[in-house]
Formats: structure tokens, C-alpha cells, sequence
């Protein structure tokens, strides 16, 4: 008897989805935020190949700015916001559109990032490595500090070329092992790069992430993709097919901070309710410590005492391996900073 083929591993969003559950903007003036984001980009981008690419991401990423992503343009470094991470250059426009737009300080156009974003312009494959990091670091954070002071996402903006890279397919099979569900990346793919994407997105999907395809001009579809990651307990990688460009139209320019008001109420008042959060919470000096950078008092001092007496140990039991002593060393630095991740928490996390 004939078996059926196998399922599709990289999922389509239908033609017509249902209306995703929005908090915020509704998805017509999305468009009118995207016209403004693609004006911006034809004004400032010296780069025509740029800006085609660019442009195409206009609507993804007014959807996820105006409906999903967390920020307070008031206080664009406030912790618990959600990170924004691009590091491809054919997108630096795209981001200093969207800061501009949303009542932030305009983006400096070098390599120097923006508060809203998480990380500068850089080497093809960093940004996804970043991003996953990202990711990792805030369930770190989460297991040992709660989802009262640790609950944002990590939304990541990329290109097809960043895919096949090493270092991103080496960090999306660790996001997958370690079920890393705070990342949502976000790839552009023009008509021309649909062939060697092709190639790479069975790898992801291979490596434990939910992989869907949407028409990067179709609102619709993106917000129903962008609402399923939030949901999915699994990376998510979300490939917007741009069509064809057209010759090139006039587009108003709106000016309208009102389209971003529903936004900015979202992000400020998630941050004071994350404050009131943070004065009662019972952890708050040694998480204040720990995002400021500062390290516990006198853990040098602890160190070298602990550090002496295994050298000690090793002096009356010269049979045992270095490498013993090697671990053995990393698990006195964790006992003393705690935010330091070893190989066995690495293992805990995904099962290794």
C-alpha cells in the first residue's frame, strides 16, 4: 500500500489566516507605518541594492514593532525589554527608520548600536550567534531569578546568507538542544535567494526550531506567524518571501506619533510594572548587582583561599589528572559567581 509522504518540516502560513491576537495597532495602520519605514529608507540609503532589501522587511517589521515588540521609548535601556538584534549593514536604514519613527534618538549610521538594538553591524552569522546568546542568557537568568524579573524575547532580523554560516548553524542546533523559546528570528528572502535559502531552512528545522514561510507584503500572515512563535515552545524562524520588485512608487510619508502610541503605552506600562516587581522582590540587591556588571565582595579573596587548597590536594595526589583540577576550578568560580555558566549547566539545559 502507497504511503503518504512525509510532512513538510518548514510550514506555510495559509493564504488567508485568521486575525492574530494583537495587543496593540491595528494591522491597517501597520501599512501606513510601513510606508513611512520604506519613504525613510529610499531617503537615507545610499545603496540601491539595500534598499530593495530593506523595504522588502518594511511590513514585517512594523507589525512587530508596532504589535509585539516590548520597548519604553522613554527609557530605551531599561532591562526586561525586549532585544532587538540586526547586524546585517543591508538593514542599518531599516533600523534607524524604525528608531526614528517610534519617538527614539535617531541611530548613528557607523558601528556604534542604539539602546533600542542589542548589538552593532558586523561579520555575516555574528548576529544569529548573538541573538541565540541572547536567548540563553535570559533563560539563565529566568531559572534563577523568576519570570517576575526576567520575561522578554529576543527578536532577531536577518538575511539568507547568515543561515548557512557555521557559527549560526552551530549556535540554532544548541538553541534547539537547549529549547531556547524566546528566539524568533526573522529572515528576509528575496525572489532570487529563495534557491540556496531552500537549503538551508531543513537545517533548522532538523535542529528542533519551528520554521514557517509568510509573504513579506502580507500583514496578515505575519502577525499569525509572529502570535504562533510567541506560543511555540521552540526557536522560531520565520522566512518573509519577498515578490518581485515593483518600479519604484511615491508613498506618503506619515508623521504620525499617534501610530506609536498604543506601542509606547504597551512598553511603559510593562516597565513600571516590572519596578514595582523589582522593589518587592526579595532578590533585588544581588540581581541589581548582577545587571549592573559589579561582582560579590571579596570574591577574589575567596577564590585564592579555595584555589590554595586544592593545589594542596593536588601536591598528596599527584595520580589524578589535570583536568580534574581544571574542573575543579570552574566549580569554585561558580560557586562564587553564580552567573557564570559551566559545562554542566550546559548539559542540564539540553540534555547533552
Amino acid at each position: 500500500m502507497e504511503q503518504p509522504p512525509p510532512p513538510d518540516p518548514v510550514q506555510t502560513m495559509p493564504q488567508s489566516p485568521p486575525p492574530a491576537v494583537g495587543d496593540d495597532a491595528p494591522l491597517d495602520q501597520t501599512g501606513r507605518i510601513a510606508a513611512s519605514i520604506r519613504q525613510i529608507i529610499r531617503t537615507n540609503e545610499p545603496d540601491s541594492h539595500h534598499v530593495i532589501h530593506a523595504c522588502a522587511m518594511a511590513n514585517a517589521c512594523a507589525v512587530l514593532w508596532s504589535r509585539y515588540l516590548r520597548f519604553d521609548p522613554a527609557c530605551p535601556t531599561w532591562f526586561d525589554r525586549d532585544r532587538f538584534v540586526v547586524s546585517s549593514v543591508r538593514y542599518r536604514t531599516l533600523v534607524d527608520a524604525l528608531v526614528t519613527l517610534s519617538g527614539q534618538a535617531a541611530i548613528r549610521m557607523d558601528d556604534t548600536p542604539h539602546p533600542a538594538t542589542a548589538m552593532g553591524f558586523g561579520p555575516s552569522g555574528q548576529g544569529l550567534g548573538a541573538a541565540i546568546g541572547m536567548a540563553m542568557a535570559e533563560q539563565h537568568m529566568a531559572a534563577r531569578f523568576g519570570r517576575t524579573l526576567v520575561n522578554h524575547r529576543i527578536w532577531a532580523v536577518s538575511c539568507w546568507s547568515e543561515l548557512s554560516t557555521g557559527v549560526a548553524l552551530e549556535a540554532a542546533v544548541l538553541a534547539g538542544q537547549m529549547g531556547l523559546d524566546r528566539i524568533t528570528v526573522l529572515v528576509g528572502l528575496s525572489e532570487h535567494e529563495r534557491v540556496q535559502a531552500e537549503a538551508a531552512l531543513p537545517r533548522y528545522a532538523a535542529s528542533g526550531w519551528s520554521v514557517r514561510k509568510v509573504a513579506a507584503d502580507q500583514p496578515e500572515q505575519i502577525a499569525a506567524a509572529i502570535a504562533s512563535s510567541i506560543r511555540t515552545h521552540r526557536p522560531c524562524l520565520i522566512a518573509c518571501l519577498s515578490p518581485a520588485p515593483d518600479a519604484e512608487t511615491a508613498e506618503p510619508f506619515v508623521d504620525d506619533p499617534g501610530l506609536w502610541a498604543s506601542a509606547a503605552r504597551r512598553g511603559a506600562t510593562a516597565r513600571r510594572s516590572w519596578l514595582r516587581r523589582l522593589a518587592k522582590d526579595r532578590q533585588r540587591i544581588d540581581f541589581e548587582r548582577l545587571i549592573s556588571g559589579e561582582r560579590p565582595a571579596l570574591w577574589r579573596t575567596d577564590w585564592r583561599r579555595s584555589w590554595q587548597g586544592t593545589g594542596r590536594h593536588r601536591v598528596s595526589h599527584p595520580a589524578l589528572p589535570t583536568t580534574s583540577y581544571a574542573r575543579r576550578g570552574l566549580d569554585i568560580l561558580r560557586e562564587l559567581l553564580p552567573e557564570c555558566l559551566t559545562e554542566n549547566e550546559l548539559s542540564d539545559f539540553s540534555g547533552l
